[in-house]
């Protein structure tokens, strides 16, 4: 099958035998691996399965596409149900554990003894839900299973507009998709949430919230949101990952904590040359209560007025905000900023704090 990439294409509906190659998918990721897992900014992410299979090459075909992703991705798809109701379910989600942590993004509680999750054909009881309630929204959801299969890791925050997508709302269909743009909000920004939420090119498909989203190597580079204005949107996974470290580790959700909110230059017009200092990228620290007190970034001596150009080398512009370089790592990572102010250009060393 020839189509463009560039086009949207319609839905591909796939059936497939769920059980076959279930058992050497699922062993190959354990918490104890993920717990390590790191995601490094710019790059696609090591897949948390085997090292050896790296570099994985792009299909060079769309079939080759649907196919790999077929086997790849469709056995890791959830369905959440009611119990007792299994006509529709209410939202889907990602195996990220063999043992069986969930990902979704469902914004009502999805614990209890009313829910089950449909794995494989297979119904399991949700036992756990810890909640990142603050920064993304995002439920992880523990049911007791083992030999799941799981899903590799990519990032959505290196998706650029044209490029091609895969959405699974269950384990029997894929829709295929485009990126329109990635989407900020403007004005003040916490450096300490992430908020980049990916357009793709379908409006019906954020009726399916939580259903997994994946480039064409099949690994995981978001969940859906929500619809809206004839889109759908995608929270990228790069930002989600670090909070499922913090669960796996300490049993709760905990986040790196900059402290500072930020208007990001990129996107942001109307300020005067003098706010902005002439500069075109990087994030202002705008304001009197800009800067937390007893923050992390108050301690390390940031002041309102200053513009944060780079974290640990790697620049603030329109390719990564401030709040996407301080999120992916943990509290107590001690961080390099690059700070410009009316006074000069300095070197800041930071030790993050905990959210």
């Amino acid at each position: 099958m020839q189509q463009s990439w560039k086009l949207t294409i319609r839905t591909v509906c796939i059936s497939i035998l769920l059980g076959f190659g279930a058992g050497v998918l699922g062993t190959a990721l354990t918490s104890n691996y993920l717990s390590d897992y790191a995601l490094t900014l710019g790059e696609l992410s090591a897949p948390t399965r085997l090292s050896e299979e790296l570099p994985r090459s792009s299909p060079q075909t769309y079939g080759d596409a649907v196919r790999e992703v077929t086997e790849s991705v469709l056995p890791g798809v959830v369905r959440f149900y009611s119990v007792g109701s299994y006509a529709e379910p209410f939202a889907s989600g990602a195996v990220l554990t063999s043992d069986g942590w969930i990902l979704t993004s469902w914004e009502y509680p999805v614990s209890g003894a009313f829910v089950t999750a449909v794995i494989g054909g297979r119904s399991y009881p949700v036992v756990r839900e810890v909640k990142d309630s603050f920064a993304t929204g995002a439920s992880f959801v523990k049911v007791d299973a083992s030999n799941l299969p799981v899903f590799a890791f990519g990032s959505g925050f290196d998706l650029a507009p044209g490029d091609q997508l895969f959405a699974a709302p269950s384990p029997t269909a894929l829709f295929a998709e485009t990126v329109v743009e990635a989407r900020w909000l403007t004005g003040s920004l916490s450096s300490d949430a992430p908020q980049r939420l990916v357009a793709i090119e379908d409006p019906l498909l954020g009726a399916y919230q939580g259903s997994p989203v994946v480039n064409v190597r099949g690994e995981l580079v978001g969940l859906v949101t929500h619809g809206s204005a004839g889109f759908t949107f995608v929270l990228p996974i790069d930002g989600v990952l670090p909070a499922f470290n913090a669960v796996l580790r300490e049993g709760n959700v905990t986040r790196a904590a900059l402290g500072v909110n930020f208007v990001d230059l990129t996107r942001n017009l109307g300020l005067s040359e003098e706010d902005t200092l002439g500069l075109a990228q990087g994030a202002l620290l705008r304001g009197t209560t800009s800067v937390k007190k007893g923050s992390a970034a108050a301690i390390a001596g940031l002041v309102p007025g200053d513009v944060v150009l780079s974290v640990d080398g790697v620049s603030v512009d329109a390719h990564r905000s401030l709040d996407e370089l301080i999120v992916t790592h943990a509290p107590g990572d001690t961080l390099t900023l690059r700070v410009v102010s009316e006074s000069g250009e300095r070197e800041v060393k930071v030790t993050l704090g905990t959210l």
